[in-house]
This record gives C-alpha cells, structure tokens and sequence, in this order.
C-alpha cells in the first residue's frame, strides 16, 4: 500500500429471520450476517494484481456487514471518451482478473462500472467480487446484487430473485452461478466501454425489464439477438465502426446459451499478441501459497519510492502491508460502523420493523417488502487515517527498521527496547498503537528471517507477542524441533489424507462442534465449522493410534481462528501442540497416562502449599474431580478465546510441564475460596469458576515453575523427541525464510 492507495469500507444489510425456530438438528439458526462473516474469510485469501484486496469483515449491531477493502486512488466512469487501445488494455485487464476468479471458484456477477478501480500506475483493478459468494448469491442480504441492464437471460427468464427466496438453512443448499454468467457481464460492459454508451441509459427499471423480457423472449440466434440489442439503442453504425478484436471478443460474449459462450481464457487469446505480451502477468503471479505471503513485501523496497520530502513518521506508515494499516487505524480509535454512520449508509432499522406481514407456506415473505429490500450500494467510503498519522509523527524512523543483531543473540530493536511498555499487561499493550507498531514491524523482520532469526523469535515472544503475527509466530515456535522436510511439505498434509474415511467418532464430532465456542462470531459460522471438522478429522485419520475425545475440538479452535484459511498449517500446529503438551493423552485407554499427570499435579500443589493440599484431601476433592477438563483441553474449554490467546503465548515457550503449574496458578488464586468451602462448595466453585485475570495466572505459574525443582514435576510419558536436536543446522539452512511456510 502506498500514498496513493487508500483503505476503504462497502456496507450491506442481512437478512433476519422471522422467528425463532430451530434448524433441522434442533440448534439455533445462524444469523445470516455471521455466515456471511466466516464465508468472507475464503476470500480475504484473494491476491492478484488485478482485484484490490479485501482485509476483513466485520458485524454491525444492526446485522449489516462491513468489508474492508484497499483501492485506489481513481476509477473507471462510463460516459468517458477511451481510445481503441485503452478499451483493449483496460478489457484484457478485466479478463485477467476474472480468470483469475474463476480458477478459484469465485463469480464476481457484479461486474459493471462501479467495480472498475484504477491503481496509480493507471492499471485496472476489480472490486465487489465478495459479495455474490459472501452472501450466498444473494441470499443472505436484503439488496438485490444484480445489475438489471447487465443481466443474463438464464436470470431474467428465472421466477424469482435472491433476496425473495427462504433463507437456506445449509450453504451446501445453494446451487452457485456459473462463470458463464460473468462472460455475459462483461460482453456488456464491454460495449458499453467501447461505443461510449450506457445500455437503455433513458428507461425506469420497470421498462429496462421489459425491454429484456421481450428481448430474450423467442427463439432467436446469437446474431440476431445483439442486432435487436444494438438497434434498440442505436448503436448499429458505432458497432460496426469498432476495432474487429472488440467485435469478436463482444460476439463470443453475447450467446444465448451459457455453455455456448467463451470462457475467459479464450476470449483473452482474441487480443493481439503484443497487448498480451505487454501487460502479461506470469512473471509476477505465482502459485497460491507464495501469493499468500506477498504481504510480508520488503519494507526497504517502498521506501525507496518515498519522495525525500516524505520521509516521516506519518508517511512512512504506507509502506506497511495494508492488513498491518488497518490494525493499527483500529488501535487508533477506528470505528467502521461509525464511518460508515457519518456517509449516512448505516442506518438503525429495530428487527420487527424489518418482519413481513405473513409468511406462505414454502417460507416466502409476504407484505412489508420496502422495509427488508434495500437497493444495493456498492460506494467505497474512503478510510481516514489523519489519525493514525497523528498517533505516530511522534515516532522515530528507527521504529520502522529495527536492527537485528545475532551476535551473543543480542540485539538493538529500537527506541522501543527500553520502553517501560514492556512491563504492562498484555491487554493494555494489544490496544496502544505506538507500541503495535514496533511490534508489528519488529516481528515481520522476524519471521522473514525465520529459521535464522529463531532464538531472537523466542526472545521477543517471551516478552509478548503481537496478535496481528500471532498466528504465524505459534507456527514458528511450535515447529522449531521439526525437520526442514516436514516444514516444507506441511501445506501438502492434507492432500495426502483420505476424508472419505468413515470414523468411529463422526456422531460425536458433530454433536460437538457446534457448540464449540459459539460465542465466538468466527467460530459460530458454518464456514468456520466446515474447517474445524476438517482439521479434527485429519487429526484422528492421520493418528491411528489414537482416538478422538471430547475437547478436542477446544483444543483445535485456536489454530483454527488464527489459521482459518489455511486449514493444513492448523492441522499441523495443533498435531505439533499435542505433541508436546498432551503426549499419549489421547489412547483409547489413557488412564495410565492420566493418573501420571493428575499425581504429578497434586505433588506441586503439596510443594507449594501443604495447607490447601490437606484441606482438599480431607474434603475428597481430588484433582480428576475438576483438573481434567484444564489439562485435557489445555484451559481450552476453561477460558474464551481471547483469554486463550493470552496464556498460550506464555505455554507455548515453556516445557511440556508447564500446564501442571498454570493449573497450580489458578489454584492458588483461589486458594482463600477453598479453604472456606467444603466438598459441595467446592465442586459449585469449579462449576462456575469466578473471575481470574490471565495476567496474574501467567505471572504467578512462571513464579511456581521457577521455584520448583524439576524433580517435583517429572513425569515418564513425556514425548523423547522433546529432548533431540534443535532445529536443523543454522549454517545449512540459514537462508531458508519464513516465506516458504505460505505466510
């Protein structure tokens, strides 16, 4: 992202349901801008230089959806006069975008003028490509998303339109477009940038119907079609007048029978080949998991295209990733809905004034139409960032380049190294903005040099780490004791696991998933379920040996939420995470293993305080009464996610034993409730456990695993190869970057 590129917000409103009844598993319906929320996810994945990407989505409270984008700083208006060469250049560009769609199963089918973008090299970039797929064609919003000009005669002749169909209960329900329909878009559009004409440009929308309607209405051929289409708004002589490419490009469009129609790929091959030639992409395009880490882009490059009268604080932050620019315009006191408030496109419309007068039969909503329907608004509201530039114009250039020094692994990290910062709790650190962006930057030169940078990795992390890089730095740390081998190949994991196996613990998992962290709007979506089966699945498929227990999905989550589109590198984060933490926990008889683990704790918590020790022994509250949940899902199912985060940034750097002494932690800051309760008092306690602050949990389990001898927390079912080599030799794979993980 560069000055010349801005963050922006589009907005649509969801569709509620009438009442509250069940789906047909007997659990709560989903509210549809949730689905549309996990469904976005897929698509924040997108990168091309012919589509401005899409970051993130967010929830109104008034069930609209919020999408960030970044675009630039011009577009692409009808009515404007284009030379031949400029209709082919920007005409090529747009096929190159939507090929690029299609190879990833995604149908813009809202192509027209307002989704033509210009970057600042004047090149074409697309836009609202997400919404036909987020909102399952439609179907989850209230807005009508096609361009009634532009449509289709397969949609015209079609009885009913998206936004007046039951809300499916599955999103495996709907039966997707295909990318034919684009073609047709575009064949129009086309025209339209050709001859410098709007399509029925003086009709209401009631008469452009009607014109289509008897248009499509017949059996007429191909030729015969666009000569009534081009006659009827007198665009015969332009038409003829147009370069033959145009033409023939236009013709493979225009067929009445989709599957007649050119695809994409085809149609580019009509254009010269010096224009192909010129503004081909393979040079720039690689597969999809190097595209994925095309964000960690060398910050040394854009400054280098940084005028010397820029070179501050405030400009300088264009040089980021446009991901990392909106983290920190949220840190800096951003509010999407408020944005968009002040456009005036949000507007608070109470649930019931939304409901219709009855409902048929087959679930079609009747009387009330104007209140649901609103008309499709694809306007990009530019972001401000003036205050996110006020926020950092106080800081150094240093802060953009730390320097990384290995030697005696020490090393100078900025002005923010002596910050006092450092010593304030995780959650007062994760919304001060200054200090996220030196974490922010310091961590994405990290983890570009990783694995030659990994003891600098386990450093920093010990002091705290970033949420934006959390993800990748969990990755890191938990595969620093694996082979180059098994780094490189874990993007391929999946394709080598057969899903079609039936398993003894399918019933289970479905009953369980669920109502895994449904508090979590992530994790509540159907999306987001479709990707944790996928991950548990694989977990047991690929680990014969052992079997699938209730909490596994809570153990999964996490990676799941931080790795959501990339399901293979969550898989092999929690394998690697189980691996180390709950090694053999998961046999079909793991009593042995249990009854290890659950001594070993009751013997630190005699260690550490004989009072308490005594006082549960003497009620029989013994540790499998309310430690096994802790342990079995690693306080997974203990705490929220985002509690979670928090103290598996501190696990995830200590020994396999250390889980032992966050369960002694919580234990002692409860320590004045045990001891005044007796059996029943305290199995209510640990039914409802009271506040804890992850901080304290934290800070007090490092104290105890510090002033415990290691002998207290041995244990024989640790996993040996905890113990091997560290990662592989720095001075043969030093130059193996981060980058080849697919960040």
């Amino acid at each position: 992202m560069d000055s010349e590129h801005l963050l922006g917000c589009q907005v649509y409103n969801t569709r509620s349901y009438v009442s509250s009844e069940c789906s047909s598993a007997g659990l709560p319906l989903t509210p549809c801008s949730i689905r549309v929320h996990g469904r976005f996810q897929y698509l924040s994945t997108l990168r091309h230089p012919r589509l401005n990407r899409y970051m993130s989505c967010a929830r109104s409270g008034n069930e609209s959806v919020l999408f960030v984008l970044e675009h630039g700083p011009s577009w692409l208006k009808p009515g404007e006069l284009m030379e031949t060469s400029d209709v082919l250049k920007y005409s090529y560009q747009i096929l190159q975008g939507l090929t690029y769609l299609h190879n990833n199963n995604i149908v813009h089918h809202c192509l027209d003028w307002n989704a033509l973008n210009l970057n600042s090299a004047g090149d074409i970039q697309l836009i609202n490509y997400v919404i036909y797929y987020a909102s399952l064609g439609g179907l989850l919003i209230t807005s009508p998303i096609d361009i009634p000009r532009f449509m289709p005669p397969e949609k015209i002749m079609s009885p009913v339109m998206a936004h007046e169909s039951p809300i499916p209960e599955s999103d495996d329900d709907f039966v997707w477009e295909k990318p034919a329909y684009d073609v047709w878009y575009f064949g129009l559009l086309l025209l339209e940038m050709a001859c410098n004409a709007q399509l029925w440009e003086f009709l209401s929308l009631k008469q452009v119907f009607s014109k289509l309607i008897i248009l499509f209405d017949g059996e007429k051929g191909d030729e015969a079609l666009l000569a009534e289409l081009l006659k009827a708004n007198k665009l015969e002589e332009t038409f003829r007048n147009l370069d033959t490419v145009v033409q023939n490009v236009i013709k493979g469009c225009l067929k009445i029978d989709p599957s007649q129609r050119m695809i994409c790929r085809d149609l580019m091959a009509l254009y010269p080949e010096s224009l192909r030639l010129k503004y081909s992409l393979v040079s720039k395009l690689t597969n999809k998991h190097v595209e994925l880490f095309q964000n960690f882009k060398d910050p040394f490059i854009e400054f280098s295209k940084l005028p010397l009268r820029k070179l501050t604080p405030e400009s300088f932050i264009f040089t980021r990733p446009c991901d990392e620019i909106f983290h920190l315009w949220t840190l800096a006191g951003g509010v999407l809905s408020k944005e968009m408030q002040r456009q005036g496109l949000l507007k608070l419309i109470f649930k019931i004034c939304r409901f219709p007068n009855c409902i048929s039969r087959d679930g079609l909503y009747l009387g009330n139409d104007l209140s649901r329907i609103t008309k499709a608004n694809n306007k990009v509201v530019p972001l401000p960032i003036d205050n996110l530039q006020s926020k950092l114009s106080m800081l150094s250039l240093d802060a953009f380049f730390p320097l990384l020094c290995f030697k005696n692994n020490s090393s100078k990290l900025g002005p923010e190294s002596e910050s006092s910062m450092r010593m304030l709790a995780s959650n007062i650190k994760e919304v001060d903005v200054e200090y996220q962006l030196e974490r922010v930057v310091l961590f994405h030169r990290i983890l570009r040099g990783f694995p030659a940078t990994r003891e600098l990795l386990i450093k920093e992390a010990s002091t705290d780490i970033p949420p934006h890089y959390r993800g990748y730095t969990w990755a890191a740390l938990l595969h620093l004791n694996c082979a180059s081998n098994y780094t490189a190949s874990i993007y391929s994991m999946l394709d080598h696991i057969d899903f079609s196996t039936s398993l003894p613990s399918d019933k289970q998992i479905e009953v369980d998933i669920p109502r895994c962290h449904q508090y979590h709007t992530l994790l509540s979506s159907p999306s987001a379920h479709s990707v944790l089966r996928t991950v548990i699945r694989a977990w047991v498929i690929s680990n014969p040996d052992l079997v699938y227990w209730q909490g596994l999905d809570s153990l999964a989550a996490p990676f799941v939420c931080l790795h959501f589109n990339s399901p293979a590198l969550a898989f092999s984060c929690l394998s690697q995470f189980i691996k180390k933490f709950l090694f053999k926990f998961f046999l079909s008889d793991n009593s042995a293993i249990i009854q290890e683990y659950l001594s070993c704790f009751s013997q630190i918590i005699a260690f550490h305080d004989p009072e308490l020790f005594y006082h549960l022994h003497e009620q029989n509250f013994s540790p499998n009464l309310y430690a096994m949940p802790w342990f079995l899902t690693m306080f997974a199912h203990t705490f929220p996610i985002s509690k979670i985060y928090h103290l598996w940034d501190t696990l995830i750097l200590q020994t396999a034993s250390f889980p032992l002494f966050i369960g002694a932690a919580i234990l002692k800051l409860l320590r004045s409730h045990l001891l005044s309760v007796d059996f029943d008092g305290a199995i209510l306690l640990f039914s409802d456990i009271p506040e804890i602050e992850i901080e304290s949990i934290k800070s007090t389990s490092l104290q105890l695993f510090m002033s415990t001898p290691p002998s207290c927390a041995f244990r024989n079912w640790v996993n040996p190869d905890l113990y091997s080599t560290q990662f592989f030799p720095l001075e043969d794979d030093a130059l193996m970057h981060f980058s080849d993980w697919t960040l």
